[in-house]
């Protein structure tokens, strides 16, 4: 007896850890798409995040900076 492609992917499901309602374990079980990156794309995705974790640095340096000139004057 052959299962249907729908009832493998239900008991695949099942198997999976849910306790915690983690949806991204549920995503990457039925990823699809080629486990390598090319160049560009590798390039493209380390950009974004320096540019994202680059922000979040310098704003946090700002506010430490004010904090010790503003604690100081009172």
């Amino acid at each position: 007896m052959q299962e249907e492609p729908d009832d493998l992917a239900q008991r695949k499901l099942e198997l999976l850890d849910t306790v915690h309602g983690d949806e991204a374990v549920k995503v990457l079980a039925f990823h699809t798409d080629p486990e390598t990156w090319d160049p560009s794309e590798e390039k493209r995705l380390v950009r974004k995040i320096d540019r994202k974790l680059l922000t979040i640095l310098c704003l946090t340096y700002g506010l430490q900076v004010s904090d010790e000139k503003y604690s100081k004057l009172g």
